[in-house]
């Protein structure tokens, strides 16, 4: 290609179409994988699945790389520490996290993983939030029934406090003598 380019009589002309020649040959040889390391359309996809629920990137800073080729319409959150990852979970429940592999990525099953920035990512969805045991909602009606009778007890419980209290010093004074007089243990 550079031959043909030299053959042709003007220099101008010929040092003119080097660069773009040079280009178009490094973007045919190099462009495919170059954008395979670069594209962060599998990691958006996968997060915009779970935006309704929440969206954070774990442990870097977020600058938008994956609102456009997910069509994000959700804000990201940046989340840095443990306390604010589990924190985070227990907010939005099903949503998604994005984090390195490489860095100590969040305990919760992983929805995708991809190259991106020749680096590997996961998509880790947040668990959903525990449903209530069936043992609890059944006994809820029971408790909110016996909540008045309790209520009303109360201030009896509390009249009763003060004369516990002054049987409690009695009680103190007669541990040891019941202890002296308990058989000993083999």
């Amino acid at each position: 290609m550079i031959l043909a380019v030299w053959s042709i009589r003007a220099p101008a002309l010929a040092l003119g179409l080097i660069a773009p020649g040079a280009l178009a040959v490094f973007y045919l040889a190099g462009g495919p994988s170059m954008r395979a390391l670069y594209d962060a359309t599998p990691i958006a996809q996968a997060l915009a699945a779970h935006q309704a629920q929440g969206l954070a990137v774990i442990g870097g800073r977020y600058h938008g790389e994956y609102g456009f080729a997910g069509r994000l319409s959700a804000p990201v959150d940046a989340l840095y520490t443990p306390e604010e990852i589990a924190a985070w979970g227990l907010a939005h429940p099903g949503g998604a996290a994005v984090a390195r592999l490489d860095r100590e990525p969040p305990d919760w099953p992983m929805v995708a993983e991809a190259l991106f920035r020749a680096r590997a990512y996961g998509v880790f969805r947040a668990p959903e939030a525990a449903p209530a045991a069936p043992e609890a909602t059944e006994a809820a009606p029971e408790a909110i029934e016996a909540a008045p009778e309790a209520t009303e007890a109360a201030p009896e419980a509390m009249d009763a406090a003060p004369e516990a209290m002054d049987a409690a010093p009695e009680a103190m004074d007669a541990a040891p003598e019941a202890m002296d007089t308990a058989p000993e243990a083999t």
